[in-house]
């Protein structure tokens, strides 16, 4: 059996480094002051689209209930006003980065891809 790479260490750096950026960058303007509060919804819409692409580019389908439970709730709880200040983007791509490498490595899907 052909082992797959989807997600190269490179990548995962990327990956990672971005949302982390996203998530420090929402946190420094939930703190500074109410532009945050309107601006955060808009930051969270454009990573959410900018994750999804990324994905899809990598060969890696959003639309299975492990990944698509993992995005929504990443998306929904950053749009949580002060809530969005907790590091949920990197938690949720490192979540999404972990279950691709592990089907990756095995050979087995974990998760039931929608039709």
């Amino acid at each position: 059996m052909k082992k797959r790479e989807r997600i190269s260490a490179t990548m995962t750096l990327l990956l990672m480094m971005t949302a982390i950026f996203f998530d420090v960058f929402q946190a420094i303007l939930t703190f500074a002051g109410g532009i945050g509060l309107i601006a955060n919804r808009f930051i969270s819409l454009f990573a959410m689209l900018s994750f999804g692409f990324w994905f899809v580019m990598l060969g890696v389908s959003l639309l299975n209930t492990r990944r698509l439970a993992v995005s929504i709730t990443t998306s929904l709880g950053e749009m949580i006003p002060f809530i969005g200040t907790l590091p949920l983007w990197t938690i949720g791509i490192a979540a999404l980065i972990a279950m691709v490498k592990l089907e990756d490595r095995t050979g087995v899907s974990i998760t039931h891809k929608f039709k």
